[in-house]
């Protein structure tokens, strides 16, 4: 993947202008703000999830005719109240927004869930194909139905995979100020052995807060790799005042939850560490980066092996910091130490174990603006304005093919072009760019989206480190 990718996709709402070029793209304005988006990528179809709002989209984000803007609020409800409302027994009822905490494709199933901040945050279930056919609802179970925070402050995530049992969704969530105290938790999407949709697939399958008056929990991420799904979130431990950024691990298929295990991560430099997370994005690393990381670190690390890029800020007293930093984990490591401390914990030998972070190698690299960026030293090779003082959300997705990534500010969706060589007239401009998908193509004497793995990318990318000529290259495609 393009570093620009890898950058646009952690930056989340810190960053404040991102983009490629000025060039025009295809854009969505919501009525309301917006909170996620998912796009599917069987039919390219473009899911957003809105206060008060459901939008479903083609690929180049037009509405569908036939189906038109999706209303969920806003409904008479307090949080304070178990639903169904009775406005007799729930006299602080009143016309409430809701806010959209999860929205999940379930490609398999042809469905996708949504859940709202209304109403204890229960969930509800949609037609893929048309979200305004709703198949599943039910409000009136209790507490074993609230899923999501009903706080519209504090952020839910949620990832649905395959068990033995069926299909799973694993729920991570901060504990609001009237939440049910659960911030884990694993919930069944069928109903068997006399539980619900929604309903836990087994009692012990939960995490509760164990202190919730002395400290929130700020959900960030979650994501499977093998057997395990793995959360990442903030805690913000009220007394004394200090932020964590810890990764929970949990076996898929313990309904018992015995396996979970807590670990800090530690992003710092020689000035101390960067104390609060802001977002992070887990995946294989491509094979510019990956030579990078073998080259620099003296690590083996494989094509497949996952890693964690992760940008952090430092907060200082006044919380006006605007210093943050990018780091990098390898989830290989990240499970090895975790095995070390579990088995330290099981032979009583690691008193205060958890509360060891497990810290990045190096800090790739630092800003004390907003701009961060995995070279180092880092090269920016394009830039832009979306809109102004609007910050860009953290639900960035590319298409199947790559070729386009959809990008949130407050009310607007954008769909852009990964490249856009066609810019570049001469083979400097084309060089000097650094753009990495870009490569000048003697034969036809034009700028060419070019493949990154191609023996010829190296040469380009020879010759601007030593600031040699440019090759003469004859590029000739199969």
């Amino acid at each position: 993947m393009a570093a620009w990718i890898w950058v646009l996709s952690i930056l989340s709402y810190s960053c404040f202008t991102c983009a490629l070029r000025h060039k025009t793209s295809d854009s969505f304005t919501s009525k309301t703000e917006l909170s996620h988006l998912a796009v599917n990528h069987e039919t390219g179809t473009v899911y957003l999830g809105a206060m008060n709002f459901l939008y479903q989209l083609t690929k180049d984000l037009k509405p569908y005719p036939s189906i038109g803007d999706v209303t969920t609020g806003p409904h008479n409800d307090n949080k304070m109240c178990t639903p169904p409302i009775d406005e007799s027994q729930c006299t602080e009822a009143k016309l409430t927004d809701n806010y959209n905490k999860i929205l999940l494709l379930d490609t398999l199933e042809k469905k996708i869930v949504i859940c709202g901040s209304l109403f204890k945050g229960i969930c509800s279930i949609r037609e893929l194909e048309n979200i305004s056919n709703r198949t599943y609802y039910e409000n009136g179970s209790g507490e074993k139905s609230f899923v999501a925070s009903n706080d519209e402050n504090v952020a839910t995530v949620g990832l649905i995979t395959s068990l033995e049992k069926g299909r799973m969704m694993f729920v991570g969530k901060g504990n609001g100020v009237s939440d049910n105290g659960i911030i884990i938790s694993t919930r069944q999407l069928f109903n068997k052995e006399g539980r619900e949709i929604f309903e836990l697939y087994a009692d012990p399958a939960v995490i509760k807060s164990a202190y919730p008056s002395s400290s929130t929990q700020e959900f960030l991420y979650i994501f499977e790799d093998n057997r395990y799904v793995y959360f990442i979130f903030n805690e913000h431990l009220k007394q004394p005042l200090k932020n964590r950024t810890i990764i929970a691990r949990l076996c898929k298929e313990d309904e018992h939850y015995h396996s979970y295990f807590e670990m800090d991560l530690e992003c710092k430099d020689k000035s101390g560490p960067y104390n609060q997370c802001n977002a992070v994005y887990a995946a294989a690393p491509g094979q510019i980066l990956l030579d990078s990381i073998t080259l620099s670190r003296q690590d083996d690390i494989a094509p497949s092996e996952k890693i964690l890029i992760a940008l952090f800020q430092r907060i200082n007293k006044d919380k006006n910091s605007l210093e943050s930093a990018l780091c990098m984990f390898s989830l290989r490591q990240i499970n090895q130490k975790m095995e070390e401390k579990r088995e330290k914990c099981y032979k009583r030998s690691g008193l205060g174990v958890f509360y060891k972070p497990f810290v990045a190698d190096s800090v790739l690299c630092n800003s004390k603006t907003h701009q961060v960026f995995l070279a180092n030293p880092a090269k920016e090779y394009g830039g832009g304005v979306f809109e102004k003082n609007q910050a860009i959300k953290k639900d960035l997705v590319l298409d199947a093919l790559q070729e386009h990534l959809y990008l949130m500010t407050a009310n607007k969706v954008f769909r852009l072009p990964v490249q856009e060589c066609d810019i570049y007239y001469t083979c400097d401009q084309c060089i000097n760019a650094q753009d990495p998908y870009c490569g000048w193509c003697v034969t036809e004497g034009k700028s060419i989206v070019q493949d990154p793995f191609d023996k010829l990318y190296r040469l380009f990318s020879l010759a601007d480190q030593s600031n040699s000529q440019i090759p003469e290259v004859d590029i000739s495609w199969k």
